[in-house]
């Protein structure tokens, strides 16, 4: 986007790798600010990606999540866990503005994450102004972080992941892995130049190639940019 002229954001309130409250999408303040740009005509599109680290399958299996398919929203115990619900919350008010103005958007998170259990998700996905798909990330190319191309084995991360909104063509994008490479597990770590790398958080970064496939569907989207 940036690279065809257009102004954008990044919302994330770690970017800089210090807290900064002024992009923390968690403040019911921060997402007021956005709607009033939305309503100003200030935003032309967006996409959300939610925080996994309390929703995923991995977080139940390894991290003592609470959380489960009959009990999404969990015990209400875990900090974590409530944090997690509090930025959906807020992320679920930005989108039906963002859907009421028809503004393009797009919301993600791992195909078996909890979060799509959650009723107000299960309302989004049900919305006829709202379509999904479900794509294996390794047909985009996410490598692992200790990936070497000089090996000649092709090696990717699947990470199949479930994409929703109100973006146009949504569904072009799906890709199911066919079965061409090698798969690297998403957890644990590796060393990468002399330091310890975490594969999930690294894997929690768009490759190149979705985030071109993803941009030209804004692009293109008859209300859009």
């Amino acid at each position: 986007m940036r690279r065809q002229g257009f102004d954008t954001r990044e919302l994330d309130a770690y970017s800089s790798g210090v807290f900064d409250p002024a992009l923390d999408l968690s403040d019911p303040d921060v997402i007021d600010r956005e709607i009033a740009d939305a309503r100003a005509g200030l935003i032309d599109g967006a996409h959300v990606g939610l925080l996994c680290s309390s929703w995923c399958q991995m977080a139940q299996k390894f991290n003592g999540c609470t959380r489960t398919s009959q009990n999404p929203e969990g015990s209400g115990l875990l900090a974590r866990e409530l944090a997690g619900n509090l930025q959906l919350k807020q992320a679920v008010r930005l989108i039906l503005v963002f859907l009421e103005l028809g503004i393009p958007l797009t919301l993600e998170n791992p195909y078996d994450s909890v979060v799509w259990k959650i009723d107000a998700m299960l309302q989004l996905r049900g919305d006829a102004r709202v379509t999904e798909t479900v794509f294996d990330q390794c047909m985009f190319k996410l490598r692992p972080p200790d990936f070497v191309v000089k090996d000649r084995i092709d090696v990717s991360v699947r990470k199949r992941t479930r994409l929703i909104g109100s973006l146009s063509h949504l569904c072009s994008l799906k890709r199911m892995c066919d079965g061409n490479h090698c798969h690297a597990e998403a957890w644990g770590t590796c060393r990468v130049n002399n330091k310890t790398v975490s594969r999930s958080r690294a894997s929690g970064a768009y490759p190149p190639c979705l985030c071109h496939s993803l941009s030209k569907l804004f692009l293109q989207h008859p209300s859009g940019p």
